[in-house]
């Protein structure tokens, strides 16, 4: 502490009252005039390098985040819009097929939600259409095909999730990899019928990883009575 104290000391004197020879040798040796040491530099540097790094990892997890927030809404809300626009009818239709391209002309789904080319916010391609390969039934299938990547794991995980909220959910399988799920609107036949597999994180997560190096195609089936 002595020394410490006789160093600031030192440097409140008037410096220029000093010699020289006094001068050098406590700017040689002093760190209070002299500031920091190359090492102490390196040593700071070094702990900036890494909080920029985990900073910067952080940021982009943060907006992976915010883009799979917004895209799940944006599905939701499409599946609400589709919902609300055929509520007179009871139903979604009375036959097989491709009902993208009619849903955007009837401004049901706008372009902000999907584009002219039938990709989403994240550029999966995005086909709405009725299907009835099993036992005649009509059915609502929306599909996504998933670019493989972080996003394309993370909106597999998402689209099984969102299969568990919907009442009129038959089924949510990734077609890609035959991963089916059943919702609650599966009766026990159709479920022993599409081979459907408990409701598991651990198990989704391991068929959805296949998407982060591959196109992913899931399918979405909601029963044709609207609500």
């Amino acid at each position: 502490m002595d020394n410490l104290k006789n160093s600031f000391d030192f440097c409140r004197q008037d410096f220029w009252h000093k010699s020289e020879n006094d001068v050098k040798s406590k700017l040689k040796y002093d760190i209070c005039c002299i500031g920091r040491s190359m090492i102490e530099m390196l040593g700071v540097l070094a702990i900036i390098a890494v909080l920029s790094v985990g900073g910067i990892a952080g940021y982009s997890k943060a907006m992976q985040m915010y883009k799979l927030n917004k895209w799940t809404a944006n599905l939701v809300q499409i599946i609400t819009d589709i919902q609300t626009a055929n509520i007179n009818q009871k139903s979604y239709g009375d036959r097989a097929g491709d009902i993208t391209r009619d849903l955007q002309n009837a401004d049901v789904i706008s372009n902000s939600q999907i584009s002219s080319d039938r990709r989403d916010i994240l550029g999966n391609y995005f086909t709405v259409y009725l299907r009835n390969n099993y036992n005649g039934i009509i059915r609502l299938n929306i599909e996504h095909l998933l670019k493989a990547g972080n996003d394309g794991v993370a909106c597999c995980k998402k689209l099984f999730e969102l299969g568990q909220y919907y009442n009129s959910n038959w089924v949510v399988i990734n077609d890609s990899f035959r991963f089916p799920i059943c919702g609650k609107a599966a009766s026990a036949e159709y479920a022993k019928f599409m081979q459907c597999q408990p409701y598991n994180l651990a198990a989704i997560a391991k068929n959805c990883e296949n998407c982060r190096t591959n196109q992913c195609r899931i399918q979405f089936l909601l029963d044709n009575n609207v609500f």
